[in-house]
Formats: C-alpha cells, sequence, structure tokens
C-alpha cells in the first residue's frame, strides 16, 4: 500500500509540476502588438499592398493595385476624413469613420 500511495504522490507532483510550467510559459509570453497605422493627412493615393492606414485629411485614393489590410484595427479609420476616398482597390478589414463629412466612391 505504501507502495502505490508513494506512486501515486509521485505522479501528481510530476503533473503538478508540468502544468505549472506550462501556465508559467503562458504567462511569459509576448502579446501582439498594436498595429501601428500609417498616417495620411493630405491627398495621397496608395497603389501598392499596404497595413492599416489612419485618414485625416485631403482626398484618398485607392488604386486598382492598393490594397489595404487589417486584422484587430481597422483597415481603414476615418478621423476626420473631410475629403473624399476613392476606392478602386480593395480594403480588407474595418473601416471607421468617427465623425465629419466626405464622400466615399468605389466598392467597399
Amino acid at each position: 500500500m505504501v507502495k502505490t500511495a508513494s506512486r501515486n504522490l509521485n505522479r501528481w507532483s510530476l503533473l503538478a509540476g508540468v502544468s505549472l510550467l506550462a501556465l508559467g510559459a503562458e504567462l511569459c509570453a509576448p502579446t501582439p502588438a498594436a498595429a501601428i497605422c500609417v498616417p495620411i493627412n493630405s491627398t495621397s493615393t496608395i497603389g501598392a499592398p499596404t497595413g492599416c492606414v489612419t485618414w485625416t485629411g485631403g482626398n484618398l485614393t485607392l488604386t486598382n493595385g492598393g490594397v489595404v489590410t487589417s486584422s484587430g484595427t481597422p483597415a481603414l479609420t476615418a478621423n476626420p476624413p473631410g475629403g473624399t476616398l476613392t476606392n478602386n482597390g480593395h480594403i480588407n478589414g474595418d473601416l471607421t469613420i468617427s465623425s465629419g463629412s466626405g464622400t466615399v466612391y468605389g466598392g467597399m
């Protein structure tokens, strides 16, 4: 009986140690950094793939090759745009318009 109890105690100790090790590794894992979006505050054209964009002024045009992509943060944030967004490209992700007025042309 003593051998069985001792063996069970060793097994539980090993499992507890492995669990604590896994928990420690998870807590020490780096968290993903917040995306740093490209700031646009004057009339601009996007003609190639890019990450998220923060648009605060001027007109913004996405050409045929213009792709704005993001996950976790809005792909395009207009804060406030006040200009015209002409989208002949692709916005892959959320489009957030905080305030202001403007015009949107093209598909979303």
